[in-house]
């Protein structure tokens, strides 16, 4: 029965593939939430166009 097997390995490909576009998307979203978290998206604009990087600023 090849036909089974290969049924069976498409699934399990399948699985791995939506699986990695999940964790893709979801490492995207994630550096996505952290550029807005940074103190305001204007400050981290307004640095990044004179060349400077934006650091925000941990409270010691």
């Amino acid at each position: 029965m090849p036909t089974l097997i290969v049924i069976t390995f498409s699934i399990i490909i399948f699985t791995l593939a939506l699986i990695a576009l999940i964790i893709f998307f979801g490492a995207i979203a994630l550096l996505v939430a952290y550029v807005l978290d940074l103190e305001s998206l204007d400050n981290w604009l307004n640095a990044s166009a004179e060349g400077k990087i934006y650091v925000k600023q941990s409270p010691s």
